[in-house]
C-alpha cells in the first residue's frame, strides 16, 4: 500500500454540534509512503524471479519426460512379458507338485 491513512496535521478545535472540543484536534488523511512501495516492488521482483524458475523448471521436466518415455514404455513392456513367464513357470511348477 503506497499511501496509509493516518494523521496528516492538526486543526484548532471549537466547540462541535454534539460536544465541545478544545485544544488542536487531528486530521485525517492519506499519507504516501515509499517504503511501502519499495517493498511492493521488491516483493512483486522476487515473485516474477520464482514465476521464471517455475517455467523454466516445467519445461526442463517435460523435456526430460518426453526423453524417458520411449525407456518407460520398453521397460514397461519387459516387466509385462516377464510377468506372463512368471505365471506360466508358476502353473508349471504346480502341475509338477499335484503329479507326483
Amino acid at each position: 500500500m503506497r499511501y496509509n491513512y493516518g494523521v496528516v496535521g492538526y486543526n484548532r478545535g471549537g466547540c462541535g454540534r454534539l460536544e465541545p472540543v478544545y485544544g488542536w484536534v487531528p486530521v485525517y488523511g492519506t499519507v504516501y509512503n515509499p517504503q511501502a512501495e519499495a517493498n511492493r516492488n521488491a516483493a512483486q521482483s522476487a515473485a516474477n524471479t520464482a514465476a521464471q524458475y517455475r517455467d523454466t523448471a516445467i519445461q526442463q521436466l517435460q523435456q526430460l519426460k518426453a526423453n524417458l518415455q520411449p525407456q518407460i514404455t520398453a521397460n514397461q513392456q519387459q516387466i509385462a512379458t516377464q510377468q506372463q513367464q512368471l505365471q506360466s513357470l508358476i502353473q508349471q511348477q504346480q502341475m509338477v507338485s499335484s503329479n507326483p
